[in-house]
């Protein structure tokens, strides 16, 4: 009985030069597109940290900014102006306090917020900062945040109007004299001690835009609002980027005072926009938006 080979159409000598091309160009496609998967992977990844990451201080900063809000007192005064072109929040608040660089403490405090130069950047007024002065007269308590003074001197201020205020009228009293210690730049980072002293002051770098405006709780043109957040309320103030009409028309510098003089006509709330940028990461996540709406306190 003999036995017969029989071939069933199996190449000998392995693949074509055609059918190894096509097999290495399959290969490239998919490598391709494995990397094109894993890049945008890679990027999404990337950008869901960096967001992650501003929301975070930025929350944080909201935070501060509510709380000083809620803790503002129409026995003492608040003030929306301008320090070298730059919008400004200065503001006296109620309660218990606590010096951040000292052992002073107090019933009460001021607040400014507003932007200034960092040292260590190329960027102009790009630090958000933040200054608390406690009110405490103790001689013996220290502090870098202390003001020897407290809501009773603040009262026996004379009155001005927000249409005719003239800060060079309240040279070394409450306005004037805390204005003119806004920093005129921080370091961050800090190179030394002296310049590590001052970081309390910082809430942000690489601020690129800072608003404050104020609503009295009027209605616009446009309808009926459905809460202070909504288009349709009337909102006032200053900003290196304006996004409302209402705030295009304000003069330059901006000034605006509220005191305890008449505590009827005072904002029913602030709202405070600002933008946090990473020139590090991809452009469509560079700039972080952010808005804190706030009633005022009692």
């Amino acid at each position: 009985m003999k036995l017969r080979h029989k071939q069933y159409g199996l190449k000998r000598g392995g693949l074509t030069l055609v059918e190894l091309l096509v097999s290495v160009t399959i290969l490239l496609v998919m490598i391709m597109a494995f990397s094109t998967i894993l890049s945008q992977s890679q990027k999404v990844v990337s950008g869901t940290q960096a967001t992650l990451r501003a929301n975070s201080a930025a929350n944080a900063i909201a935070e501060v900014i509510r709380n000083d809000l809620r803790k503002v007192s129409k026995q003492g005064f608040l003030c929306i102006t301008e320090v070298s072109g730059q919008p400004t929040l200065l503001m006296t608040s109620a309660g218990a306090s606590n010096s951040i660089v000292g052992n002073a403490t107090g019933t009460g405090t001021v607040v400014s917020y507003g932007l200034c130069n960092n040292n260590s950047s190329t960027a102009v007024n790009d630090v958000f900062y933040r200054q608390c002065w406690v009110l405490d007269q103790d001689p013996a308590t220290t502090g870098l945040d202390k003001w020897n003074n407290d809501l009773g001197n603040l009262q026996i201020l004379p009155r001005f109007h927000a249409t005719d205020f003239d800060i060079i009228e309240l040279i070394n009293t409450a306005v004037t004299g805390l204005l003119a210690n806004a920093p005129a730049s921080l370091t961050v980072p800090a190179t030394d001690i002296s310049e590590i002293n001052e970081l309390w002051q910082a809430l942000s770098i690489e601020c690129t835009t800072l608003e404050i405006v104020w609503t009295d709780g009027t209605i616009n043109d446009a309808g009926t609002p459905a809460d202070l957040s909504d288009d349709y309320v009337n909102w006032f103030g200053i900003g290196n980027v304006i996004g409302d009409a209402a705030i295009e028309e304000a003069a330059s510098p901006y000034q605006a005072l509220w005191t305890h003089h008449n505590q009827n006509n005072w904002p029913k709330a602030i709202k405070i926009r600002f933008t946090i940028r990473d020139d590090a990461l991809p452009e469509e996540f560079q700039n972080m938006d952010y808005e804190v709406i706030c009633p005022i306190g009692g």
